[in-house]
């Protein structure tokens, strides 16, 4: 989900300067919150998107010889990503790919998926997993952080739970821990409110995070931050 909510900056900046309609085509669940935001018309499902062909060899043509495609009037093919050694931002990669000058990162163009219709006090959520667990901060460290977060701040600490890490929910129950288990990616932010903080690895629920203008704390590990950081206009990256 990370790498889809990376193309929010651009596709905020071309809906500000152009009237074309945008439309994605991947995995409609983890592009949903840039089509709730308004950034896009829709998402298509890639597999429902190349059966529109009768031809099987237009398909073929498409996966197999995308050079091909370079002549054709008004197509561009980028690789998927910047150059690992090139520094550059996936997130300004991205914008360059669409001719989209992205200024800064400090930008959270979903923060209009944030709950306003709730009055409860700012809560700290705190999201132990990531899609690959070499990504994860060891769950002890996070336990040990809540308390302090507790203790020092008085705030109220949620842990935040997805398909990906259900096998952190027996850890927490015995820790008598609250927690939310969310498996679709629009409860996320159905529960989140402006003032909100969140501590996370490097994950796509980071990165919504950033996007939504959470408070935002993400530790990496093995990954790169220059490349992969999350966006957002309050986002603090640990290494």
């Amino acid at each position: 989900m990370g790498d889809s909510l990376l193309l929010a900056p651009a596709l905020s900046i071309l809906r500000k300067q152009s009237s074309f309609r945008i439309s994605l085509v991947g995995y409609p669940t983890r592009l949903e919150p840039l089509v709730a935001s308004w950034l896009a018309e829709g998402a298509i499902q890639i597999d429902t998107w190349l059966n529109r062909h009768p031809d099987p060899s237009q398909i073929h043509s498409f996966i197999d010889l995308p050079e091909g495609l370079r002549t054709a009037p008004g197509v561009a093919i980028h690789p998927p990503f910047p150059d690992s050694q090139s520094g550059k931002p996936v997130a300004i990669y991205l914008g360059e790919c669409l001719g989209a000058a992205i200024p800064t990162l400090k930008t959270s163009p979903l923060k209009n998926l944030l709950r306003t219709d709730s009055d409860r006090s700012p809560t700290i959520w705190i999201h132990p997993g990531a899609g690959a667990r070499s990504k994860r901060w060891p769950l002890e460290n996070f336990l040990s952080l809540a308390d302090q977060i507790k203790m020092r701040m008085g705030r109220e600490v949620q842990f935040l739970l997805g398909e990906a890490e259900l096998d952190l929910m027996k850890p927490l129950e015995a820790n008598g821990l609250p927690m939310r288990v969310k498996e679709k990616v629009m409860d996320l932010t159905a529960e989140w409110v402006e003032g909100d903080g969140f501590v996370g690895n490097d994950s796509g629920v980071a990165h919504l995070a950033g996007l939504c203008g959470l408070n935002t704390v993400v530790i990496f590990g093995e990954t790169d931050p220059l490349l992969w950081r999350p966006c957002g206009e309050s986002v603090q990256i640990l290494k």
